[in-house]
């Protein structure tokens, strides 16, 4: 009996000490839930930790945002700008009255050229001007006649065709002997030439020369160029991702190499189709200042600001970027004491004033107030 006492005695104990130990878990247990649950992707602040990080929010505004595009273009000529001087007529160089780079003026003598078929045409005019003088003679001769019904209708009309036709050749001869820069008005049988003289049809710079004496030169030969010192405009290549942000636009800031300060072009013509190979839109524009300098086939740089528009963005300081792109540390809950943030993924877009635009705004939780500073020590 005593033996049996003692066995209860060491069982009362083990259970008692059981219930100990039960109660103490137990109590773990509790306190284990009580602790917030996290995800991934989620952190818990305290005040301790709010205060020692420096820990400071920000909400979603709406800001002025412009953009910008950068585009490259160059100086062209306006047409009438700008000559490629040949002759009407083949022949030979025989002088050459300018020099590569010199200024010449309009009406301005530049080569002349030689070929004895020139006598021939000058002759011919000639011959012809005393044709058509005799058969305005016989002209009012016939019809004279034909009047007074003393001659056959048949013969006036005769004399009047060979009249007509004659006309008509020497007129033929008057535009080539223009062409030549020869008057007919000036020309008698003592004062016939085998050179005639080519001269500038605008005015300018000789940019290229493609004669020297004894070349032959024909209609389908460049001889020289000629650039004009007005009439200069910019083309700009804009790309086809970039069009929508041209609408409204109407000025374009360009930089000639080595400039410092930019300068203003007003857009006069856009193209109105892509290239095909540069997937581009060509711009044209012409400076606003007339006193700067551009040199035609020169290279310029451009920026286009298109209009200001209103968009979602952030401080630029609470955005922040690790190997999987960008993201925000965004208040998921706040309680009294701690507050839990959630990283959210950012797409941002330009950046203006210390503010980032938020394209992918429509995609966050309405209303988020993120953490602006000290996000990146997180």
């Amino acid at each position: 009996m005593k033996q049996m006492s003692k066995y209860r005695k060491y069982a009362l104990i083990v259970l008692v000490l059981g219930g100990i130990v039960s109660g103490c878990s137990s109590e773990e247990e509790v306190e284990n839930t009580n602790e917030p649950a996290t995800t991934e992707g989620e952190i818990i602040l305290n005040e301790e930790q709010i205060s020692n990080g420096d820990i400071q929010y920000a909400e979603f505004s709406q800001q002025a945002f412009t953009t910008t595009i950068s585009v490259n273009g160059r100086v062209e000529l306006m047409p009438d700008h700008s000559a490629s001087v040949s002759s009407f007529f083949e022949g030979n160089v025989v002088k050459v009255f300018v020099e590569p780079g010199e200024k010449v003026e309009k009406g301005q003598q530049l080569f002349t050229i030689k070929n004895p078929s020139f006598i021939k045409t000058q002759e011919e005019y000639l011959i012809t001007s005393i044709e058509k003088e005799n058969l305005q003679i016989e002209y009012d001769r016939q019809k004279g006649l034909a009047d007074e019904q003393i001659t056959s209708l048949k013969a006036f009309q005769k004399a009047e065709k060979e009249l007509l036709l004659t006309k008509a050749k020497l007129a033929a001869l008057e535009t080539e002997l223009n062409l030549m820069n020869v008057r007919p008005d000036k020309l008698h049988a003592g004062n016939l030439t085998s050179e005639i003289a080519v001269f500038a049809p605008i005015s300018g710079n000789v940019t290229a020369m493609n004669i020297e004496i004894g070349t032959h030169v024909s209609p389908s030969v460049t001889a020289l160029k000629i650039s004009g010192n007005q009439g200069k405009y910019l083309v700009f290549e804009i790309f086809e991702k970039d069009i929508d942000a041209m609408s409204g636009v109407q000025t374009i800031d360009f930089k000639r190499p080595n400039d410092v300060m930019s300068h203003k072009a007003a857009i006069v013509n856009v193209l109105p189709y892509i290239d095909g190979a540069k997937k581009s839109l060509r711009v044209y524009a012409r400076a606003v200042n007339d006193s700067t300098q551009l040199i035609a086939g020169g290279y310029v740089s451009g920026e286009v600001k298109s209009a200001t528009t209103l968009r979602w963005a952030l401080p630029a300081t609470a955005i922040i970027k690790d190997e999987g792109g960008f993201f925000a540390w965004v208040v998921n809950e706040a309680n009294e004491g701690e507050v839990k943030l959630k990283k959210m993924v950012i797409e941002p877009g330009e950046t203006v004033k210390g503010f980032t635009e938020v394209i992918n705004f429509d995609q966050l939780p309405p209303n988020s107030k993120v953490v602006s500073k000290g996000g990146f020590n997180l």
